[in-house]
């Protein structure tokens, strides 16, 4: 089935509500047909990839640099609020706290 001047193509939001497990007409639409079918599998192969991607992204763990880098900015950024404000700011403390 085509879509027709009533029915059209689902959209990229519409396809990632069906992959989310949402049923409307539109879903009903995209079973029985073929141009929609393959948008919906590239965008799920899509939405996986991505996904697998930040997973692996979250398991790992900044070395000592990045958080030496971290410390060193909110520092710096410590230091120019107090010359903005001309008072100590809640930063300095912050700072020593960040993990080592």
């Amino acid at each position: 089935m085509h879509a027709t001047k009533n029915q059209q193509h689902a959209t990229n939001t519409q396809l990632l509500a069906i992959i989310d497990g949402e049923q409307s007409e539109m879903s009903q639409h995209v079973s029985s047909c073929e141009q929609c079918q393959i948008a919906f599998t590239e965008l799920q192969s899509f939405e996986s990839e991505i996904g697998l991607q930040m997973f692996d992204a979250a398991d790992k763990v900044p070395n000592n640099d990045v958080w030496e880098r971290i410390r060193s900015s909110l520092y710096q950024n410590s230091l120019d609020q107090e010359s903005a404000v001309g008072e100590p700011s809640d930063m300095t403390q912050q700072v020593s706290n960040v993990h080592r």
